[in-house]
């Protein structure tokens, strides 16, 4: 507490007075009895020695009993870096090799073929139908297929283009190759 010097005219003080103090640069309300009483500090004096441990509860013997479960902590964040690689796996078995075949086929009066896959495929194939030429014509077509056969509807270009029709026409009685990859 630090105390701040009255004026020469207030003193003595006759012990019922009021005064004002600055203690730690705020003005505090006193009565001159309650500052006698206080005194000034003294040198705090040496540090003592350190006292013995206490008791820390690994007194008695172990208890073989384990005590209860606590609650689950709170959950982590996930981590935004990853992980180191794991080990490499076994090498799978090696998988059913692809099944490639080439079908001829030759449409009907409306410019439709079809092909039956002997023996028919596990999964259905992708069928491709093979552009050609028929002297001075082109030939191609589409195809759709099954496990067991395929349809191919066949067009060609027109000998003579008219302005009213477009540059294909069915290609009937045609002769046509397809190209059929699968499994099975």
């Amino acid at each position: 507490m630090a105390l701040t010097k009255l004026p020469a005219a207030q003193l003595p003080l006759r012990g019922n007075e009021e005064v004002r103090l600055l203690q730690d640069g705020k003005p505090v309300r006193a009565m001159v009895p309650d500052l006698a009483a206080q005194g000034a500090k003294g040198d705090p004096g040496p540090v003592g020695p350190v006292g013995p441990a206490g008791k820390d509860g690994r007194d008695g013997a172990a208890s073989t009993v384990p005590g209860p479960q606590g609650p689950a902590g709170p959950a982590g964040a996930a981590s935004t870096v990853p992980g180191p690689a794991g080990p490499t796996g076994a090498i799978g078995p090696a998988g059913q090799p692809a099944r490639v075949e080439e079908y001829t086929g030759t449409s009907n009066a409306s410019g439709v073929g079809t092909i039956t896959f002997a023996p028919a495929f596990t999964e259905v194939p992708k069928v491709v139908v093979q552009d050609g030429w028929a002297g001075t014509q082109m030939i191609c077509g589409a195809a759709s297929a099954t496990l067991t056969g395929a349809t191919v509807t066949l067009m060609r270009s027109r000998a003579t283009l008219l302005l009213s029709a477009g540059p294909f026409e069915s290609a009937p009685n045609t002769a046509f190759k397809i190209l059929v990859i699968g499994k099975g």
